[in-house]
């Protein structure tokens, strides 16, 4: 009987062991301005990658503040 209870310890640490993944997030934000004649504008971009062993996920946030009679950025292609 107790070589039936060690084992079934064993299998239950290993089964928890495996089945937590360690998991990573990185996180990385930029502001940049431009001042001109017109007015200023302010661009901010977050980005967040989070990562387990089998996988990686980018998240990328960008937004933009115009003030003044500055017309918004053209988009990008």
């Amino acid at each position: 009987m107790k070589h039936s209870f060690h084992w079934a310890a064993v299998c239950v640490v290993g089964i928890a062991a495996i089945g937590c993944q360690p998991q990573a997030a990185i996180e990385k934000k930029s502001e940049s301005t431009v001042t001109t004649p017109g007015g200023e504008t302010k661009t901010t971009v977050e980005q967040k990658v989070e990562t387990t062993p089998d996988s990686a996920t980018k998240t990328t946030t960008e937004k933009v503040e115009s003030t003044g009679d500055n017309p918004p950025p053209a988009s990008k292609p």
